[in-house]
């Protein structure tokens, strides 16, 4: 996991008026399993995700 905390949530909409919102953490474990090529074409999904692909801490945690 990341060493720096965050309180940031990605924000998911659904249909209807409801909205999930997930934790960094919780987006930073999940992106964390798939592989750098994915992960490039990733990073226009969202501005958080391409913030969580773009952190040194993260690039350290996925070359582990």
């Amino acid at each position: 996991m990341l060493t720096h905390k965050t309180y940031r949530r990605t924000r998911l909409p659904i249909k209807g008026d409801e909205t999930v919102f997930l934790p960094d953490e919780l987006v930073t474990e999940v992106l964390s399993f798939f592989d750098v090529k994915f992960l490039m074409q990733m990073r226009c999904v969202c501005k958080s995700w391409k913030s969580i692909i773009s952190n040194p801490n993260f690039v350290i945690l996925i070359m582990d």
